[in-house]
């Protein structure tokens, strides 16, 4: 559920350069296409938005990666200009490393590894497309996981990306046949309640785009069966 205008954000870290929140799953990092096309229903804010109504005002913060709207976990901030732009060539260059956690459907073979794709968005879908090799308009896309633990029905897996693109885990897992819970956009069997799926943004480690200090952030899953079965 989207948090109201005058709702209190979960915060991790803030001071002068940066901001980092917790975002709930079903919110958007900032503002999209949505707009003038509600039909006179109301317009739900994006994480953007809500953080600048609590925290300076519109055009305060700078937006320095995303994390897709039904994904849950660590977003990250700039407070300056100048210091989202030191923070998305550091993202680029692969110096902040970021860890998910997602349950799936079904177990991946082999438990751990690499996986390397191509990804070419499809905007007209609003999703991205994988490939083996290369093709016009694709990226390589990576990322490792390994199998951190199961439940009943369910199979936990931590999922380091090494690259960003669009989409590109839950892309990149279903090109291998297996789809993230809730996910019906990549495969899952069902929808969960509310439009969230089940993954989570679970660590952020960077240093301080400043100060040089090593900042390590780490989100506490959300509060339901499928996660708390994880946490026990």
């Amino acid at each position: 559920m989207n948090p109201g205008p005058e709702s209190s954000l979960s915060v991790f870290y803030e001071d002068r350069e940066l901001l980092v929140l917790n975002k709930p799953p079903g919110v958007a990092v900032q503002p999209g296409s949505r707009r003038g096309k509600t039909s006179g229903k109301q317009i739900e804010l994006s994480l953007l938005e809500l953080a600048e109504k609590q925290f300076g005002g519109a055009g305060s913060l700078w937006v320095v990666h995303r994390v897709d709207q039904p994904v849950s976990g660590i977003v990250l901030f700039a407070r300056k200009k100048e210091i989202a732009a030191s923070l998305s060539d550091a993202f680029a260059k692969g110096k902040v490393n970021r860890t998910y956690l997602g349950a799936v459907e079904s177990p991946p073979d082999p438990a751990e590894g690499e996986l390397i794709h191509y990804l070419k968005r499809d905007g007209k879908r609003n999703i991205s497309r994988d490939y083996a090799e290369k093709v016009p308009g694709s990226k390589k896309s990576r990322l490792s996981y390994t199998l951190a633990g199961k439940s009943e029905r369910y199979w936990f897996l931590k999922i380091t990306l090494i690259t960003g693109r669009h989409h590109q885990i839950r892309a990149q897992l279903k090109a291998v046949g297996v789809s993230v819970k809730g996910d019906i956009k990549y495969g899952a069997r069902r929808t969960n309640p509310g439009g969230g799926i089940h993954l989570h943004a679970w660590t952020l480690n960077l240093k301080h785009p400043v100060t040089g200090e090593e900042l390590s952030f780490n989100a506490p899953l959300p509060e339901d069966p499928v996660w708390d079965a994880f946490k026990t």
